[in-house]
């Protein structure tokens, strides 16, 4: 990379609404990676569906955003 990378980490909810505790802390069902590199606009995330789970291909971002219902780059034109 030429310049800066972001990397974001993050749970992924399913609809079940799974929770535990006394105060109900919600259960994620995995979690994704989102990796941005700012100097040539590109983007990609890895979503693992369990504990033992290898990195595999990349999905993209709009793929990611409709999985966890959240835009982590707003206002960047990605390539």
């Amino acid at each position: 990379a030429k310049g800066d990378v972001l990397v974001f980490t993050g749970p992924v909810f399913g609809p079940d609404k799974q929770a535990i505790g006394a105060h109900w802390v919600r259960v994620s069902m995995h979690l994704f990676k989102l990796v941005h590199e700012a100097s040539t606009s590109i983007a990609w995330a890895w979503q693992p569906n369990s504990a033992d789970a290898r990195a595999g291909a990349p999905i993209i971002y709009g793929e990611l955003k409709q999985h966890i219902g959240m835009e982590l780059l707003p206002g960047v034109k990605l390539r």
